[in-house]
């Protein structure tokens, strides 16, 4: 009897010094993994290094010019120009990126209902939670929210608490802000 192997899983990665700070683009053959922010590189490797402790990882941001290592340079570059102060803000050439979600089948309703909400436009927990279908489940909404490993690709800087008050942001409240503002200006 044969038994197959298994093909490893392979992710590509890039760290890199953006306008809202130090930003990880991690991806796997599917799509956009990871998006994430941090002040500091160490802390976006550590994060790297305990999402995927095992996994084969490779640093797209080491490769040669002209290295073959499929659409990844593409996807991060295009995310990384959007992030940068002299990109188009608008998010059209960020939207058809594809994208590899994990997440629960709510954490999944929750974020597809994010990627909804209008550029440059925000919504509340409460109208998040009635849009899912769930008006009592705010906090679920919000634990979601702050699931979400997509920055920007799953917009949930666009959620504010009733009132306007920002509330809380995975990657802090002041990269919150810069993104609603940057949004506002181009909206």
């Amino acid at each position: 009897m044969r038994t197959m192997a298994v093909k490893e899983e392979q992710f590509f990665y890039v760290i890199e010094q953006t306008s809202l700070g130090h930003c990880l683009l991690l991806a796997s053959d599917k799509g956009l993994r990871n998006v994430s922010f941090a002040d500091d590189m160490s802390a976006l490797q550590q994060e790297l290094h305990l999402t995927l402790p095992s996994a084969a990882l490779k640093n797209v941001g080491q490769y040669q010019e002209g290295s073959t290592i499929g659409p990844y340079s593409a996807w991060f570059d295009c995310l990384l120009d959007y992030f940068s102060e002299k990109g188009n803000s608008r998010d059209s050439s960020i939207q058809h990126l594809p994208l590899d979600i994990q997440g629960t089948i709510f954490q999944r309703q929750v974020w597809q209902a994010l990627k909804t909400i209008p550029y440059g436009q925000t919504q509340t927990y409460s109208e998040l939670a009635e849009r899912v279908g769930r008006p009592n489940a705010v906090r679920a909404v919000a634990n979601a929210c702050g699931a979400n490993r997509l920055a920007v690709l799953i917009p949930c800087h666009r959620i504010v608490r009733k009132g306007g008050n920002l509330g809380g942001y995975r990657w802090g409240i002041e990269r919150k802000k810069q993104l609603l503002n940057r949004e506002l200006s181009y909206a």
